[in-house]
């Protein structure tokens, strides 16, 4: 396995990083592109693995289709092939095929869609078979407690449906920033849903001839607050970048104005610079609309010695590795103890006793085939050298991270 060996020669960075495009807004972009027949086009699409893999799926016409990692992929990906009933087979990494389903097959087969299940209940692979439209306006309920992409695949083929589609949310809605996003994308190709208490209704329509440009990627530009933040100083412009966004990851500016990282807006982007700063003596916040960046926040808390308080961490067991305890393990390396406490509708995840990061013997990190867990401890660097495992597992989301981080001034050794 290929490692790369971390370090800052000079802790001071100033330059421009071109952060990748929002894999969450592309892959939404992607289906509903392909819903109206190529009528909707996409400037500015993510280079992200996940996203070019939706959008070389969306074109093949092989029998089986595999999503690798890519959770949203697969899940939008069903929905699409479902509502479509041409037959093929849905299948996945070995990581892929243990996290759930079947509350959109359950979902998709209550709105005509002909799904089996090709070895075990209520995993991955899936076999479509066929599609029959039920008579009227379907409605139905779904959990919305276990992932907000079911709701979204559901939301974007509902307007393919002829009489469109009504949702009933049952159980508590996490992540709902992301239902939001696919909501507003929904009104800026001219469809009139509208979401009321647990109700989402969605009419029958189709994109109008339009184009919709892709906003740059808040979840990626975390790590780059993050080295900021880590940082003696900084000044770093992002392009591509609004603070008014459709992501609620976009929260991050105000999560690290707190440890000294400033945001300008900027006509083309925005610029963040590294200020003088006291910091909080304990730090808390709620991850349910930003649940991506949560292991941002928590390696460079730890790297400041910072305590702190997550709650709003129940989807993070469920992602590409089951994120909470691997920030646990891997933390441990540095010294760092957290601790979670497990309730029953969320996970707490926290730093609290006096502690003190080390690492004086350039900790090695194991990655679990996860980008983020890559991407947030190779923020570490900036405090001392580190190993990190499988750094290409980046290539998910921000395929361009390690060559951005060389202009910066990150040296990168390669252990084969």
């Amino acid at each position: 396995m290929v490692k790369y060996q971390l370090s800052w020669p000079v802790k001071e960075i100033n330059g421009v990083v071109e952060v990748s495009r929002s894999k969450s807004i592309s892959n939404r972009l992607l289906i509903l592109s392909a819903i109206s027949g190529g009528a909707l086009k996409i400037k500015s699409l993510s280079n992200a693995e996940d996203t070019v893999k939706l959008q070389a799926l969306l074109q093949s016409e092989e029998e089986v289709l595999d999503a690798g990692h890519g959770g949203t992929t697969i899940r939008f990906l069903m929905a699409y092939k479902a509502v479509k009933g041409k037959p093929c087979i849905l299948t996945g990494s070995e990581r892929l095929r243990q996290r759930p389903v079947a509350p959109l097959v359950e979902a998709l087969r209550q709105l005509g869609a002909e799904l089996e299940y090709v070895e075990k209940e209520g995993f991955l692979p899936v076999a479509v078979k066929g599609f029959t439209a039920p008579p009227g306006h379907p409605e139905l309920s779904i959990s919305a407690d276990i992932s907000s992409q079911f709701i979204s695949a559901l939301m974007m083929i509902g307007t393919a449906l002829p009489e469109g589609l009504t949702l009933h949310l049952k159980e508590k809605v996490v992540s709902a920033s992301y239902i939001e996003m696919t909501m507003k994308l929904l009104h800026q190709i001219g469809i009139e849903a509208f979401w009321k208490d647990r109700m989402i209704h969605i009419p029958p329509g189709q994109a109008f001839e339009m184009e919709i440009e892709v906003e740059a990627d808040w979840s990626s530009a975390s790590y780059i607050y993050g080295l900021a933040a880590l940082a003696s100083a900084a000044s770093i412009k992002i392009p591509g970048l609004r603070l008014q966004s459709l992501q609620g990851d976009a929260v991050i500016p105000t999560f690290m104005k707190l440890l000294g990282v400033q945001t300008k807006e900027l006509s083309d982007g925005i610029q963040i610079s590294k200020q003088p700063n006291i910091y909080p003596d304990f730090f808390e916040a709620d991850f349910e609309r930003c649940p991506d960046i949560a292991q941002t926040l928590a390696v460079v808390l730890s790297a400041l010695n910072i305590p702190f308080s997550f709650n709003g961490l129940s989807t993070l067991k469920v992602k590409e590795t089951d994120r909470v305890r691997a920030l646990i393990i891997e933390l441990a390396k540095t010294g760092i103890h957290l601790r979670a406490e497990y309730e029953e509708e969320d996970i707490l995840l926290k730093y609290d006793a006096e502690q003190k990061i080390n690492l004086s013997r350039s900790p090695e990190f194991s990655t679990y085939h996860d980008h983020r867990m890559a991407l947030a401890f190779s923020l570490l660097s900036m405090i001392a050298p580190v190993i990190i495992e499988d750094p290409q597992v980046v290539q998910k989301s921000f395929p361009d991270f390690w060559e951005e981080m060389k202009k910066l001034g990150m040296e990168i050794y390669v252990i084969e």
